[in-house]
């Protein structure tokens, strides 16, 4: 008889939208987490949570080394929750409904069909529900799990994204807020005085050359993204102050060390200008990191995969495995659901996906936990 049931489509319903509609953005995860404890909580599952507020359940016994971690982060960008949950003949709608509380929401539901068969399994189970993985929460869930660890677990699968799109490779990056001061003044009688919003698209134009000089330079492919720009009092006012955020992304660790090192320089002569303050800030680092022991998980993935009629395609991400990777561990992320429109107030998630999301999660569970 197997371990798990088909997918409990009225239980996954009731819990997801629960937890889409619970408030719970990086770094203030705490109202969906509750929420999901005390679920968990309901069905005999025992939990426990570690100093960044991630929520664990383990189940089975033996050696930290043997453990297989099966992961997805709990925390929805922007504001964290969705206004609705809007559920279509054919979708699911709303932000944070694929990314990542399909996921948790499958996670949960596994962690209730395991309560009473620990015993049927070869390996230890660590059911980790992790913060921090958006924006800027800079993967502070999993940087936890990382440092509080010596040693490496078997494997750490984490759940993010859709089904058809694995990645063991993570893709790292480098965020940044540059912000510019200066005296300010009246557009006329000051005529002439540094203007901060000047002076910071000055700034950003050095960046922007320096990151295309290093970007021509490697073999590796490194992105550069203005996130955000403002700053100003008025348009009849002199700029006190401008600000900007913005990131660049590669899968080479040298690059990345090298775009910091070149943004450093490529700043001096702005900051060496009269009246002008230039303030330089990293608020984002997602270490980059290649395979770690492939060969335990992507033949295993591919398979599962292949049985529900999905073809992988395997391409660097910018996920909660890029901590893991970068410590030695094997890691491996992939998805339980069709999803799209991440990130946006029309996120959707095919509903005839879940039943293959669920699937593949159950095979994964035999495969990696149940067989030795």
């Amino acid at each position: 008889m197997p371990l798990i049931s088909p997918f409990p489509a009225s239980r996954f319903f009731d819990l997801h939208r629960l937890l889409a509609l619970t408030p719970g953005p990086s770094n203030h995860e705490g109202p969906r987490r509750l929420v999901l404890e005390e679920h968990l909580h309901a069905c005999d599952v025992r939990t426990t949570t570690d100093p960044a507020d991630n929520l664990w359940v383990h189940m089975g016994s033996g050696p930290w080394e043997d453990t297989i971690v099966f992961d997805a982060h709990v925390d929805v960008v922007e504001r964290g929750y969705a206004r609705e949950v809007i559920h279509g003949a054919d979708t699911l709608q709303g932000l944070g409904v694929g990314d990542d509380l399909v996921a948790v929401t499958m996670l949960a539901l596994l962690a209730e069909q395991l309560a009473d068969e620990r015993g049927a399994l070869e390996r230890p189970l660590s059911i980790l529900f992790s913060v921090g993985e958006e924006g800027l929460g800079n993967l502070r869930g999993v940087r936890q799990v990382v440092a509080d660890h010596q040693t490496a677990p078997w494997a750490f699968v984490s759940f993010d994204g859709s089904l058809d799109r694995c990645a063991n490779v993570g893709l790292g990056s480098l965020r940044y807020r540059l912000r510019v001061s200066c005296p300010g003044g009246h557009s006329w009688g000051n005529y002439g005085a540094p203007n901060a919003i000047d002076q910071l698209t000055d700034a950003l134009a050095v960046l922007r050359a320096a990151h295309r000089k290093v970007a021509g330079s490697v073999d590796a492919p490194v992105s550069w993204n203005m996130g955000t720009i403002n700053g100003g009092q008025g348009i009849n006012s002199i700029a006190r102050m401008a600000e900007a955020t913005f990131e660049c992304r590669s899968t080479c660790p040298q690059a990345l060390s090298r775009i910091d090192r070149a943004f450093a320089e490529a700043l001096r002569p702005i900051r060496a200008r009269e009246h002008v303050k230039v303030m330089r800030r990293v608020i984002g680092r997602r270490p980059a990191a290649q395979a770690v022991h492939p060969e335990r998980l992507v033949p295993v993935a591919t398979a599962v995969l292949k049985e529900t009629g999905i073809e992988p395609e395997f391409k660097p991400a910018s996920t909660n495995i890029n901590a893991p990777l970068a410590a030695g561990w094997p890691a491996l992320c992939m998805g339980l659901c069709i999803c799209g429109n991440a990130h946006r107030e029309d996120e959707f998630v095919q509903l005839d996906s879940l039943p293959k999301g669920w699937r593949c999660l159950s095979r994964l569970l035999e495969e990696l936990v149940v067989r030795k």
